[in-house]
């Protein structure tokens, strides 16, 4: 793979890296921040419902306490049609929030709207009251009136500090629905209060929406009702296991009752910021990445330039050696003062270098040519010389020959 190949694909690489290491941090952290806001939207709504419910609560038992002081209603010599007179006209005052109010004596007996007599002894509001408790009751479907009702009772004491009775105010159930419809949770979504000991629904005004009992047969909201129900405080994210979308619940319980108030949110309702988010930083990240590779396209192939006229020069150069008509003369220009132009610098120096070789090895050429015709000559004439001794021998041995004849004719003789 060519250098070109391999920067660009370095340079990508820690790009890739690290856009993708900052749009997770980045994630991550917007995450947390908005769930973090989003809890304390929820536990906001939460702590309205508690505080609206408590008020109710405190503000029946705060009149129940002040007219259990009077003395008419301590008095134990006064009848208790005289004290269901007295009480009548409290409810003649706000008959839309009363039903009735009517005091018990201390063997929890009380008179009806018919004037009789009926014992209610065993009624858990009477009972728990001349125990010497405060108690309100599970909105429920009154048997005589077919109406929800409420029921508070407070003990009512005498001057000697004994009970002497029980006063007991029936408000209409409808006061939690009206509660819990003007909070909204988001969406149209209004908060379920539900009864931790019967585990039923006290008051839900939502229409369609996820049922808060036992017939919910989602697992996963079946743990978080479980929990509610158990008076356990909590912000939960879940899928919904009938049409697998997600949902945000929030739960705690009412203090001073055995209620829970809890309430389910689509997520989308809250986190549709950070989706929006995710899909904006994802378009972004491929966006920068383009633009990213096209800039580092263009950088590296700029920077690498010089050294691609080097690999051409040098290429050009070697085919022209093998060749034998190479141009020594030829430079690069060095136009760059980095790390690549110090390679030109040297490159041209070795051509320098390699054209004063060339050079050398002519003239040695040259030289050696010169030697070689004077040595030739010589040799010419070192042959003549030689034939010529050898001629000379060949004369001298005929007449060595001739001597020697002329030398046996005269023994002879």
């Amino acid at each position: 793979k060519s250098i070109k190949f391999k920067l660009l694909l370095l340079i990508i690489g820690i790009l890739l890296i690290s856009l993708t290491v900052e749009a997770f941090f980045v994630r991550v952290i917007t995450k947390q921040s908005l769930t973090t806001s989003v809890e304390q939207v929820l536990k906001s709504k939460l702590d309205d419902v508690q505080k609206q419910v408590i008020n109710l609560k405190d503000r029946e038992f705060t009149l129940l306490k002040s007219i259990a002081s009077f003395p008419f209603i301590r008095d134990e010599n006064v009848s208790l049609k005289e004290k269901a007179s007295q009480l009548s006209q409290i409810v003649k005052l706000n008959p839309e929030k009363y039903e009735n109010v009517a005091f018990y004596d201390k063997n929890g007996f009380a008179l009806l709207a018919s004037g009789k007599l009926h014992d209610f002894s065993n009624s858990i509001y009477v009972k728990t009251a001349l125990s010497g408790k405060e108690i309100v009751t599970d909105p429920a479907i009154s048997a005589v009136t077919g109406q929800n009702l409420m029921f508070y009772a407070v003990p009512v004491y005498g001057d000697n500090k004994d009970i002497v009775g029980a006063l007991v105010s029936v408000i209409r159930g409808e006061r939690l629905e009206q509660i819990v419809s003007g909070i909204d949770f988001g969406n149209g979504v209004h908060p379920v209060i539900n009864s931790m000991q019967t585990r039923t629904v006290l008051a839900d005004v939502n229409e369609g929406a996820i049922k808060y009992n036992a017939q919910n047969k989602d697992k996963n909201f079946a743990k978080i009702l479980e929990a509610s129900l158990s008076g356990k405080t909590g912000i939960e994210i879940f899928r919904d296991g009938m049409t697998n979308e997600k949902k945000v619940s929030a739960y705690t319980t009412i203090p001073g009752t055995s209620w829970s108030v809890i309430s389910t949110v689509d997520y989308s309702f809250y986190f549709s910021g950070l989706t929006k988010m995710n899909k904006t930083t994802a378009i972004s990240f491929i966006i920068l990445i383009i633009f990213a590779f096209s800039l580092v396209f263009v950088v590296v192939t700029i920077l690498l330039q010089p050294l691609v006229l080097v690999k051409e020069s040098i290429k050009e150069s070697t085919d022209r050696i093998a060749l034998g008509n190479a141009d020594l003369t030829k430079r690069i220009p060095a136009k760059t003062k980095d790390e690549i132009g110090d390679v030109i610098v040297s490159f041209n120096k070795f051509f320098e270098f390699l054209q004063s070789l060339v050079k050398s090895i002519k003239k040695s050429r040259q030289n050696l040519s010169e030697a070689g015709e004077g040595l030739l000559h010589c040799t010419e004439d070192a042959s003549a010389s030689i034939l010529l001794i050898v001629d000379n021998n060949e004369k001298v041995r005929e007449q060595l020959v001739k001597q020697t004849d002329r030398v046996q004719e005269t023994s002879d003789v």
